[in-house]
């Protein structure tokens, strides 16, 4: 209760940095693919104690690209622990991660696809799942919660310049979709931060890293 009561506070202190525009984009150039490959551990034995089939895919190459640690960390792990919140056991949660480019803006974006085959959301309340404070009315959704995760996620996405999308079907199961722009032009040179790659160590610095074994395309 302790660690939920501080996870809000922070959470709410966020929003207010947001809203005041006190909160700005951190960005360090790093493997975001490595990143991610170590934040995605920290589920494994979440994953074995639930009973719930979790793997990542990803590009095996690692891939070079401006991102701010904390947001990132903040924005994938707010996704995978809805998943595993409202899959039962038995269910699966996929984390899928690759590149797209866009021809005609010749842009690239990594794209972050969470699924599962949890209890999935009713299409009418679709659009209402980033307000802030929301929670689902539907009996499904017994589980506790705030109603703020997904609202501060969507607004870190913003803030990296990218979209968040989501897909599901009651009874069946949710798809957030993260797309990120590559590289650095899409950032304001007071949100770049020149110093050496720190993702790994933001992540070693929570005691958290172990071996995982992921699936490449």
């Amino acid at each position: 209760n302790g660690h939920r009561l501080n996870q809000l506070i922070n959470q709410l202190l966020q929003f207010r940095k947001i809203e005041t525009g006190n909160l700005e984009l951190r960005a360090r150039k790093g493997d975001i693919i490595g990143f991610i490959v170590n934040l995605s551990d920290h589920f494994l034995e979440y994953a074995k104690a639930t009973n719930i089939n979790y793997q990542l895919m990803c590009s095996h190459d690692p891939i070079s690209t401006w991102y701010d640690e904390d947001m990132l960390y903040k924005i994938i792990s707010n996704l995978l622990s809805n998943a595993f919140k409202y899959t039962p056991k038995g269910g699966n949660v996929l984390l899928n991660v690759f590149c797209i480019s866009d021809r005609k803006a010749h842009e690239k974006y990594i794209k972050i696809e969470v699924t599962d085959t949890g209890i999935g959301i009713e299409k009418s309340q679709l659009s209402n799942i980033f307000d802030r404070f929301y929670q689902s009315n539907d009996i499904n959704y017994e589980a506790e919660g705030t109603g703020i995760g997904l609202s501060l996620t969507q607004s870190l996405v913003k803030l990296h310049k990218g979209e968040i999308e989501v897909e599901s079907e009651l009874g069946k199961g949710s798809k957030f979709t993260v797309t990120i722009p590559l590289g650095e032009s899409y950032l304001e040179q007071h949100e770049k931060h020149h110093s050496a790659d720190k993702a790994l160590n933001y992540l070693k610095e929570k005691n958290k890293i172990s071996s995982l074994k992921y699936q490449k395309y």
